[in-house]
């Protein structure tokens, strides 16, 4: 996904402000020549003092503002951990680029299209194979 907007630049949203390296993210991305135009957080502290970091940017009450606007190219997170898969997920479905501080899933698998789902088809760690046929080992399975 490489469009940008009129301007050239690659406009971005952020939902989930829960971790300090949001910061760093957002200003990684706004460096480089992004633009950051929207952000959603559940908890009214966070988003104040997020708010308060980038006071021109709107805050939207609902994810869905940030998911259904096609002129946003790129989502970045620091949502709680079990989240950020789930996040992930929907973002990509609606065409949209993920950014996330951490691993998706604390956890491989309690991210529910690593168990069973047709939407992004993988396989068990234990059954991962590197390519000379060797398996994980144990203690990353």
């Amino acid at each position: 996904m490489t469009s940008t907007s009129s301007a050239g630049r690659i406009r971005f949203a952020v939902i989930g402000v829960n971790h300090g390296h949001i910061y760093g993210m957002t200003e990684t991305i706004r460096h480089a020549g992004g633009e950051l135009v929207m952000f959603h957080a559940e908890e009214p502290d966070l988003a104040s003092d997020f708010a308060r970091r980038y006071p021109s940017v709107q805050r939207v009450a609902d994810e869905r503002a940030i998911l259904e606007d096609a002129s946003i190219h790129l989502v970045l997170s620091a949502i709680i951990p079990h989240a950020r898969a789930p996040l992930g997920i929907r973002v990509m479905r609606h065409g949209k680029d993920f950014m996330v501080d951490k691993p998706g899933s604390p956890r491989y698998a309690r991210v529910p299209c690593t168990r069973h789902g047709p939407a992004l088809p993988m396989q068990p760690r234990s059954a991962q194979k590197f390519g000379d046929g060797r398996t994980l080992p144990r203690k990353w399975q």
